[in-house]
């Protein structure tokens, strides 16, 4: 008998080249101030449901899908925009990129409240006074009493005297002026 044969093996190779797939987007977060934004999210079971997404892989289990997060670092905290990259990766190494803004609009003048007290000087024989030193920062106002509220503030404040009244009857009336802003131009 002649049995005679010969094998050859032949190789078929899958491979997975197709990333994640996500259906939904991430919404814009819009802040005025740094302490605003939201930390990054880092898990992407937390991302899912807080964004109302779905994320599915063709080989991958959802178990399995690797997040990554990156933001932009923030150099400017007024009008500007940033963005937040969030990377979905299955197991074969492709990946979904999805991206969130975020934007900075700080539109608001620094809030202050309470008042200063009113200071009495009194003139010299010739009618010369010294006056009152006038408060050159943020930081000396609230150690004054008063609240200065707004996350972007300037710590040196401006100052102006309403000087042009003379003294009659005996009082003069000095108004100083303080104007706080914010490194937005409030």
């Amino acid at each position: 008998e002649c049995d005679n044969s010969t094998t050859i093996t032949h190789t078929i190779i899958v491979e997975d080249t197709i990333a994640p797939v996500v259906d939904g987007t991430l919404s814009d977060m819009r802040v005025a101030c740094l302490s605003e934004v939201a930390d990054a999210i880092t898990d992407l079971q937390t991302l899912v449901e807080t964004f109302s997404l779905t994320v599915s892989d063709n080989c991958s289990r959802f178990s399995d899908l690797d997040l990554q997060v990156t933001t932009e670092p923030f150099t400017a905290l007024c009008n500007a925009s940033y963005v937040r990259t969030y990377t979905i990766t299955d197991t074969c190494g492709n990946s979904t990129v999805i991206t969130q803004n975020i934007i900075f609009n700080d539109d608001a003048a620094p809030v202050i409240t309470g008042t200063l007290r009113d200071t009495t000087i009194y003139a010299e024989a010739d009618c010369s006074y010294a006056n009152v030193a006038a408060y050159r920062t943020v930081s000396q106002l609230v150690a004054a009493g008063l609240e200065v509220t707004d996350c972007n503030l300037v710590e040196e404040i401006a100052y102006e005297d309403d000087n042009t009244d003379p003294i009659r009857e005996c009082v003069k009336r000095i108004v100083r002026t303080y104007t706080v802003s914010d490194s937005c131009g409030h």
